[in-house]
């Protein structure tokens, strides 16, 4: 005949009110919890810690909420957890999260600049991604922040439409680094320009200049508009920061001025945050530029 094991059990209400001292090895198992307890021999039932605890296992059944909890070993599964409404807060990239909270732009992806993840806009490997248009009417000045986007981008480039201005002037250009726009006469640069109806190529150049100057006079006859591409190649490296200028200027009914050149400013390394558009004089911008990220 087969032995019979039987394990003393009572509802945890009585357990608690007899507060019954179990044998060592002795066990004893809450049939309304299905929790148990393994004796000591002089500990009594209040103060026994449970060998087995069936509530801290999740089940088909039950819902549980972890609070500051580790789950050990090898092995482990979870499944059929929701991730709309059963996980909140902000997993961190050392745990394999973005650590943002906020999905960002429609259309924009995840980009990394190997410490954290921000949303930007989409660029093809090689492509050109848009990111910034403003439009300039009677405007002194006309800033672009470089230091807004993501540093994912190390080359950026504007792209000026149909830019002139009220007065006759020359059109130049500032550099903020260091938290600051650089007006010091320690800017180098020389712009080429050759008139549609001439066969030789002029210029305007200094290696003492307050800031660039990237065209030639405009706004001094009717319908004297700039189109260009000014390109800042390495804007997230800390050296000495350059403009490549490229562009073409509708100068009368009679003939255009194409330009090309570059700039730099000698006076401090650094990243450059950001350009800003000014005048010679109190002329006023009216167009349109357009920032565009390479990564």
């Amino acid at each position: 005949m087969a032995d019979l094991i039987q394990i003393r059990r009572d509802t945890a209400a009585n357990w608690t009110s007899a507060n019954t001292v179990l044998a060592q090895g002795e066990l004893g198992a809450e049939t309304d919890t299905s929790k148990i307890k393994i004796g000591d021999g002089s500990t009594a039932w209040t103060s026994l810690a449970y060998l087995i605890d069936a509530g801290s296992y999740i089940t088909e059944s039950s819902t549980s909420t972890f609070t500051n909890k580790t789950i050990n070993g090898s092995n482990n599964t979870l499944t059929n957890i929701s991730l709309t409404a059963g996980v909140t807060g902000t997993l961190p990239v050392a745990n394999g999260g973005t650590g943002i909270t906020a999905a960002g732009t429609s259309g924009n992806v995840l980009i990394s600049d190997g410490t954290n993840w921000a949303s930007a806009a989409p660029a093809s490997s090689g492509s050109w991604a848009k990111l910034q248009t403003i439009t300039a009417s009677g405007d002194a000045v006309v800033e672009i922040d470089f230091s807004a986007e993501s540093s994912a981008y190390k080359v950026f480039k504007v792209v000026l439409i149909n830019v002139t201005s009220d007065l006759a002037t020359q059109p130049r250009m500032q550099f903020k680094i260091g938290g600051s726009y650089k007006t010091d006469s320690t800017y180098h640069y020389h712009v080429s320009r050759n008139r549609g109806n001439a066969a030789a190529w002029a210029s305007n150049h200094s290696e003492t200049s307050p800031d660039i100057q990237w065209g030639y006079y405009i706004g001094d006859s009717s319908g004297n508009s700039v189109y260009a591409e000014h390109v800042f190649p390495n804007v997230n490296d800390g050296k000495y920061q350059m403009v490549q200028i490229d562009g073409t200027q509708a100068y009368s009914a009679v003939y255009n001025y194409d330009h090309r050149g570059s700039g730099i400013y000698a006076g401090a390394q650094g990243n450059l945050q950001a350009v800003r558009y000014n005048f010679s004089n109190s002329a006023e911008y009216s167009g349109t530029w357009v920032l565009y990220g390479l990564t």
